[in-house]
């Protein structure tokens, strides 16, 4: 009778599993967002920034330094890969700095940095994927120069948890 009673609680919580899996319902630790979600890191570029459906650029004369928090799905420590999609109308440079601070963020657990010149579609690849690089509850975010005068936008940032 208990054997019986097992194997149908097992099959149960099996069928459970597969109608998440298949609902999409469980969270996967990567999320995707429109790079217009990042804001003037410095206050006084405020009115500079431009917000475009796929992104965000620069309306100043000068290059402006942007920031874009990142949402987290999981509570890993194992660190994690953000992705900057950049875009350049003309040839131009992008740096860009992922960022992974502690849970009060009184210190830095890691940075990664990349800086692109050139023209069209780029794709920034930031690793702190490594055991200390975060965790469970540090925050990262993504901290953007972006080229002035409209010659570069940032199109979406992304974050691969480990």
């Amino acid at each position: 009778m208990k054997a019986k009673a097992v194997a149908n609680l097992l099959n149960g919580v099996g069928g459970l599993v597969g109608l998440l899996l298949s609902t999409g319902a469980v969270a996967v630790p990567y999320t995707n967002t429109s790079g217009a979600i990042c804001k003037n890191l410095d206050a006084p570029d405020a009115s500079y920034i431009d917000y475009l459906p796929a992104g965000v650029r620069s309306l100043k004369s000068a290059a402006t330094s942007i920031i874009c928090p990142l949402s987290r799905d999981t509570m890993s420590s194992k660190g994690a890969v953000g992705y900057v999609d950049v875009y350049h109308s003309v040839s131009a440079t992008t740096a860009c700095t992922l960022y992974s601070y502690s849970k009060d963020a009184s210190s830095r657990l890691g940075l990664y940095s990349q800086t692109w010149t050139g023209a069209g579609f780029h794709e920034f690849k930031l690793l702190l994927n490594a055991n200390g690089k975060s965790g469970p509850h540090s925050s990262y975010v993504m901290v953007c120069i972006i080229p002035q005068s409209q010659r570069g936008k940032i199109m979406g940032v992304d974050l691969w948890e480990q």
